[in-house]
């Protein structure tokens, strides 16, 4: 995990490579332990963080495009795209509330609405709810998933 605190002005954002799946899965995992494990139990992160392996996220990442933050060679955060749909959005817990999260979902938006799309939408974790509302999201319902309550959001890109 990063031991400094990089200015937003040293995060670039990048199209993620498949070899990029190794430290996407270790950077998601990392935050999953840190920022999940007071809510959930450990089987339900553990059941969670599986389906964050390498090989499952470069076989997501031929399906959707996938956005990765970089503080140097370090990944500190993502967010994947497909179709209209949002997914994996990801910032390691040194770096939440700085604006990379925005960042990264200002990028998704614009590759959403470059593809034509009128509307997104996601499910959001009951911490990360606050962050899309702010972002314009609207609550369409809550659901459980494996023990994990999330919540079906949307937001419009028509302006």
């Amino acid at each position: 995990m990063l031991q400094f605190q990089p200015s937003p002005a040293q995060i670039s954002l990048r199209l993620a490579q498949p070899g990029d799946a190794e430290a996407i899965s270790q950077m998601i995992v990392a935050t999953l332990r840190a920022m999940h494990g007071p809510d959930y139990p450990p089987a339900t992160i553990e059941a969670i963080a599986a389906d964050f392996s390498p090989a499952r996220l470069r076989s997501k990442m031929a399906q959707r495009k996938t956005i990765v933050a970089m503080s140097g060679s370090d990944i500190v955060g993502t967010a994947g795209l497909e179709a209209a749909r949002v997914h994996a959005v990801f910032v390691v817990p040194g770096l939440q509330r700085q604006g990379m999260g925005s960042a990264l979902m200002n990028e998704i938006e614009h590759l959403a609405s470059c593809g034509q799309c009128s509307q997104i939408a996601l499910w959001s974790s009951v911490a990360a709810q606050e962050f899309y509302t702010k972002r314009g999201y609207e609550t369409l319902r809550r659901q459980v998933n494996q023990n994990v309550p999330t919540i079906l959001m949307r937001k419009s890109l028509v302006r």
